[in-house]
């Protein structure tokens, strides 16, 4: 605080002494209270308040920026799916190694000071998560909205994803609101979880004006599916197929016209690709067109 200097041996505290006795003439350095400081190191007390001030905000812009650049980081491991330690192993030596090259030591002293570390990474990302939830959230209670429910394709796993859809400042939005496991995939369980999840956090069920499902009889049973208990005690919400089911539907009637041209173009599709050297002929066939017909691929 006063900015004075001292040895090890000087920093002894023994009742009033600051000094070893010994080696050292006690009545130089006897208690003197804000006097001894001021005396040793010739700096006011306000003049030590000042300084302290300036090297705290320096200490703390120092912080807030490698806090900001930690998280700025964590973002976008989380954005390119990538797992958490690559930001210590790889991002981090990058940027030091760069740093020193291009704009010296001193900046790569700086860099060295963010954390990054697998737990820290992992740490700000589920903070990002919960804020951004948080915020979903509080808009949702304030808004219409609709959702879009499924089950994913993972094999023997039952994790339920929920879609919301909202108008915020004049302006529809899309995000994903909750990804939930489920003991079984049962209409009862499904309406729990979604029914929970609203309650829990004080969304209203009376901004709720749509929901769209899959063809499931889990989903759109007409006495125990979940959109049927849903209705129970949201009558006004208007419920819908996922609109790729209708078109499966639709393509099951086609008329005969329309069914050997589609059956046709299936089996050549499905000529060309089992063989190698016939996938390399039409790949030299589409580059000797024009720029415009060389985009075509095999799908």
């Amino acid at each position: 605080m006063c900015g004075l200097w001292l040895s090890n041996d000087k920093c002894f505290h023994e009742e009033i002494k600051i000094v070893r006795p010994s080696t050292v003439e006690a009545s130089c350095f006897c208690w003197k209270g804000a006097q001894l400081f001021q005396e040793e190191s010739g700096v006011t007390p306000k003049e030590c308040s000042k300084n302290f001030r300036i090297l705290l905000k320096k200490s703390n812009e120092h912080n807030n920026k490698t806090l900001k650049v930690s998280y700025a980081v964590s973002e976008l491991v989380a954005k390119v799916g990538k797992p958490h330690t690559i930001a210590e192993r790889l991002v981090k030596p990058a940027m030091l190694i760069c740093a020193k090259e291009l704009l010296g030591e001193q900046a790569a002293n700086i860099l060295q000071k963010i954390p990054l570390s697998n737990d820290t990474v992992k740490r700000r990302q589920i903070e990002m998560a919960e804020n951004l939830e948080k915020q979903l959230v509080e808009k949702l209670k304030v808004s219409k909205f609709s959702l879009q429910i499924d089950e994913t394709t993972i094999n023997n796993s039952a994790l339920l994803l929920t879609y919301v859809r909202y108008i915020d400042a004049m302006a529809i939005h899309e995000e994903m609101l909750f990804i939930k496991k489920l003991i079984d995939t049962r209409s009862d369980t499904i309406y729990a979880a979604v029914y929970d999840y609203l309650y829990d956090n004080g969304i209203p069920l009376s901004n709720l004006l749509q929901i769209a499902t899959d063809g499931a009889s889990a989903m759109t049973g007409k006495q125990n599916g979940f959109v049927a208990k849903l209705k129970k005690v949201a009558p006004h919400i208007l419920a819908i197929h996922c609109i790729i089911h209708r078109e499966h539907l639709c393509a099951k009637s086609l008329n005969d016209d329309m069914e050997h041209a589609l059956k046709v173009a299936v089996s050549t599709v499905n000529f060309v690709k089992a063989m190698l050297c016939m996938t390399a002929y039409f790949n030299i066939y589409v580059n000797m067109r024009t720029t415009r017909d060389s985009s075509c691929t095999l799908k």
